[in-house]
């Protein structure tokens, strides 16, 4: 039913366009000015403050930053444009992307720790399961601008460990008229997109539609996306209100990492086991309204539903075998000895060619949050001098329901189904989520180079969790409160300088995933299977920023260092021999540090060249032992070393996919009818997701690579785009993780443990953007 929406709507969209009256004639292209970059200090902020007053290094861009890239998504643009901001690509799949941010990740992946807020017109998008962040939901095309907010900001809520990222989406007081845009390129893919904006007088109405799908350049790869977005607006002098729906239905294939030796042998385009996929379903509704009493007073709202419905499938090998002392049957081996499986009606499986080589994995996850917003400008007759307190409640509900099929392997690895389900797979759960906040901001500006921030933030989280299963072993009661202050302060040295400090305390408690997942000795398989809940401890995040911003006619940057340093983390622990199986652990306390540059020299009023540059040191500060049964290095003829699965962490061991060196430079010409960048973006090596201790020398090695794009405008209203990527064709991985070749591929892949996610080869993508 979203389908045959999203598809008529597109059309609807696109006929206003079709009956427009030709073009007029061309007319002198308008002086445009640089735009004042202004940061939100709450995610409803609509005043906020000029960039060269926030003590931190904020980030912000616009929808025409975003064209001009010719970006495929948002999070490709952030990948290549912001600093600090790089992908480790675990799903490999451009539409379910792993984004990390100063050693942070943010993410569609359960098991990921999720260290960045998302908000959307206000309304957060962490999904209230996971706390995960799907990509492929946020309406790409209406997004007017957005914001990567660093620091422990504790006004932004939960997870906003390295940041919080907020998105403004257009209304049709920002587009009026029609934008057409259709392209294709590399691996089948094709897409469009329609935009239609209408205002007259106080009122506006928007909407954009969008369908975008591929084959993708692995086997078996395919996806296909579909998002409506709709808003209807208000404004004037005073009051604003915005009302949008936002629809998606999408179908997305992510066969993930495979083995080194795999992709070296056949070609890497091969897959280890497939299908993979995920279909998730969106419908939200927000509502968010401002009045201006006085020149001293603000008032602002808003509501929001969201409903994410969401099925996956994932075919994977086996862990399974015939049973070695309990005759013709299927085991599981257990700690104690063999452990005969039985179908959900109490009766043994017996082995056979059709069960003992394949899994397949299905779930589906109904996710529900009903939030509330609400905030108090108070101004002073100086416009710096402001006092904000607001307060936000939001109540997540989910289902859960997750189960495994016996099956076996096609000559291509494709998992069949015996139609025989495993008893102990079942789950059923059901999750509430109840989270409050109250906040209270305060700019002020005692002197005119100084501008002083002080905020703080009460949270209190509690999640219930009912096993709705024959037991109760995932039953339980969690509550979360604390306090996270900051303080931060600018000083203008002159008008093109400013020196800023910031100090930032921020929080986030335990996700539903995690507390059904945190038993060392009963590891669960995710995203599929969960088994207990002992008690996790909140994570608690200071951060401490400083830095240089500069800005002139010809150049701009800035410098900044900073310590973020993290009480209590929880880490996803693999213990399994598939590369999903673990549990989730405190493990002490863990440090990103770093230091950002970022500049653009403008050589002439056409030709500019950017420049940015992070040194990321990410840690463990405390020793632990963690259980990392795949990996590679030990002695296979000492048997106790061999039959060991253990690693001890040692303090100072590197956090494994964070590089050590990030850089992206481009050199980009751009007259009113013409535009044309060269880009390069590089890392360092990183270690494997499961190497915490650092003992395994092969690395996840470094890599540059480099893009070209541009577009030329020959008429007002048709704009023709194009874009390469990977030009050189580079080979390169962005993601690494440990797990067993061998019970899949067979004895010539003995001793076969590290597995990668191959980087996508040299692509093209080009299309025709209609404007009327």
């Amino acid at each position: 039913m979203i389908r045959r929406i999203l598809l008529l709507s597109l059309l609807a969209t696109a006929w206003p366009a079709a009956a427009q009256q030709p073009a007029a004639a061309p007319q002198e292209e308008p002086v445009q000015l640089a735009p004042v970059r202004v940061i939100g200090v709450a995610p409803t902020d609509n005043q906020g403050v000029p960039l060269d007053r926030y003590p931190g290094n904020a980030q912000a861009a616009t929808a025409e930053d975003i064209q001009n890239a010719q970006s495929q998504s948002l999070s490709d643009f952030m990948s290549r444009k912001l600093g600090s901001v790089f992908v480790s690509d675990a799903q490999n799949n451009p539409y379910q992307p792993d984004l990390f941010y100063r050693g942070y990740s943010i993410s569609p992946l359960l098991g990921l720790p999720q260290g960045l807020a998302l908000y959307i017109d206000g309304m957060r998008v962490n999904e209230t399961f996971g706390d995960v962040v799907n990509w492929d939901l946020i309406p790409d095309a209406a997004i007017q601008s957005l914001q990567l907010v660093p620091g422990s900001n504790p006004v932004f809520g939960q997870n906003t460990l390295a940041g919080a990222l907020t998105l403004r989406t257009k209304s049709g007081f920002d587009l009026n008229g029609t934008r057409i845009e259709l392209g294709g390129g590399s691996f089948g893919r094709y897409g469009t997109s329609v935009e239609q904006g209408w205002s007259q007088g106080h009122y506006a109405t928007y909407i954009a539609g969008e369908y975008d799908r591929e084959d993708g350049w692995r086997d078996f790869s395919p996806s296909r996306i579909g998002r409506l977005f709709a808003k209807g607006s208000y404004l004037d002098e005073k009051s604003s209100a915005d009302l949008s729906v936002t629809l998606a239905d999408n179908r997305l294939t992510g066969n993930g990492a495979a083995p080194v030796a795999l992709l070296e042998r056949e070609g890497r385009g091969r897959i280890f086991t497939y299908p993979d996929l995920t279909e998730p379903r969106l419908g939200a509704i927000n509502l968010q309204a401002s009045h201006r009493y006085s020149k001293h007073l603000d008032v602002s709202g808003g509501l929001s539903f969201r409903r994410n419905y969401s099925k996956s499938l994932n075919g994977d090998g086996t862990e399974y075998e015939a049973c070695a002392e309990n005759g013709p049957f299927l085991c599981a081996e257990e700690a104690d000895g063999e452990q005969v499986l039985t179908t959900p009606n109490g009766n043994p499986i017996v082995a056979s060619a059709a069960n003992d080589s394949a899994t397949i994995n299905t779930s589906s996850t109904d996710q529900q949050v009903y939030a509330f917003r609400g905030q108090v400008t108070l101004s002073g007759d100086n416009v710096r001098n402001r006092l904000i307190i607001g307060s936000t409640a939001e109540l997540g509900r989910a289902r859960f329901a997750s189960q495994t099929e016996l099956g076996a392997l096609t000559e291509d690895r494709g998992a069949e189904g015996s139609g025989e389900q495993v008893l102990d797979s079942f789950v059923r759960l059901r999750t509430r989520k109840y989270v409050y906040s109250g906040f209270v901001v305060a700019n002020y500006s005692p002197i005119e180079p100084l501008d002083i921030t002080a905020a703080a933030s009460l949270n209190h989280t509690h999640i219930v969790l009912r096993d709705l299963g024959e037991d109760d072993d995932l039953n339980g009661n969690h509550r979360y409160t604390r306090l996270n202050p900051s303080i931060g302060a600018t000083w203008k040295f002159t008008p093109g300088l400013t020196g800023f400090a910031n100090y930032a305390e921020s929080a986030r408690a335990p996700t539903p995933v995690e507390l059904t997942c945190a038993d060392p000795n009963d590891p669960c398989r995710l995203p599929n299977g969960f088994v207990s809940d002992p008690p996790l401890h909140q994570v608690v995040t200071r951060t401490i920023e400083t830095g240089l911003r500069w800005n002139s006619p010809n150049y701009s940057g800035s410098i900044a260092l900073f310590n973020s340093a993290n009480n209590n983390d929880i880490l996803f622990i693999t213990d399994g021999d598939l590369t999903t199986e673990g549990y989730f652990d405190n493990v002490g306390e863990t440090r990103r540090r770093g230091i950002e540059f970022g500049g653009n020299y403008r050589i002439t009023n056409a030709l500019s060249f950017n420049l940015q540059y992070t040194y990321l040191d990410a840690q463990f500060l405390d020793g632990f032992l963690v259980n990392s049964p795949n990996h590679p290095v030990r002695n296979p003829d000492d048997p106790e070393e061999s039959a060991d699965s253990s690693r001890v962490v040692n303090s100072g061991n590197r956090i494994p996919l964070v590089p050590r060196h990030l850089g992206k430079a481009a050199l980009e010409y751009r007259v009113p009818i013409f535009g044309v960048g060269f880009e390069a973006t590089g890392r360092s090596s990183s270690n494997y997701r499961g190497d915490e201790s650092n003992t395994d020398p092969d690395t996840i090695p470094g890599f540059v690579i480099f893009g070209l794009y541009g577009d030329y405008k020959p008429l007002p209203w048709l704009t023709l785009f194009g874009r390469v990527s990977n030009l050189f064709d580079r080979k390169f991985a962005t993601f690494g993780v440990y797990g067993e070749a061998e019970e899949t591929l067979g004895e010539d892949y003995e001793g076969e443990y590290r597995f990668i996610g191959p980087g996508a080869p040299r692509a093209f993508f080009g299309g025709v953007r209609l404007q009327f």
